[in-house]
């Protein structure tokens, strides 16, 4: 159902902090769920494939990841993926079918303001997980990391509320 793959690609873009695109074609042969490596609970890691993904890499920068931690997020993985072939994308459809669910149900059924001036659109997923990062502890290099920005300027660029 496309309403379970729309809350896949949301908690992926905004728990583990997955660009805009990164989520919706991130395949399940590149989420690792706890069961995949043989644990019975812990984080589930995404691997961004350098090769499976249209982003400028640094030379010498392989395949990174990112990870999600939360409990109940990742169980809704477990049940979603269960059945999943390696090569199914977290997001089956057209782009153009995210954008008019994410309408749907953020714009509509929540009744938040969608807008890209002032609203939540599918592109501020990240920021929203660097801010809710940032909050608790103020440590900028956590963030960074979990953003995997190779410096410092691109975290620093980003709007996070002061402590």
């Amino acid at each position: 159902h496309a309403d379970f793959a729309f809350a896949a690609v949301v908690l992926a873009e905004y728990c583990a902090g997955l660009r805009p695109g990164e989520g919706r074609d991130m395949r399940r042969r590149a989420i690792l769920l706890p069961g995949d490596l043989g644990a019975a609970g812990g984080p589930l890691f995404f691997v961004v494939s350098r090769d499976a993904l249209k982003v400028r890499w640094a030379p010498g920068v392989g395949d990174q990841h990112t990870t999600l931690e939360e409990p109940r997020v990742i169980r809704f993985f477990e049940w979603y993926l269960a059945t999943a072939p390696p090569a199914a994308r977290l997001w089956p459809h057209r782009d153009s079918v995210l954008e008019r669910t994410w309408e749907r149900l953020v714009g509509n059924v929540l009744d938040l303001d969608i807008t890209s001036t002032s609203g939540y659109t599918l592109s501020s997923l990240r920021a929203g997980h660097a801010t809710e990062a940032y909050i608790p502890s103020g440590d900028l290099a956590a963030v960074r990391w979990s953003l995997r920005h190779r410096g410092a300027e691109p975290t620093l660029e980003l709007p996070l509320l002061p402590l």
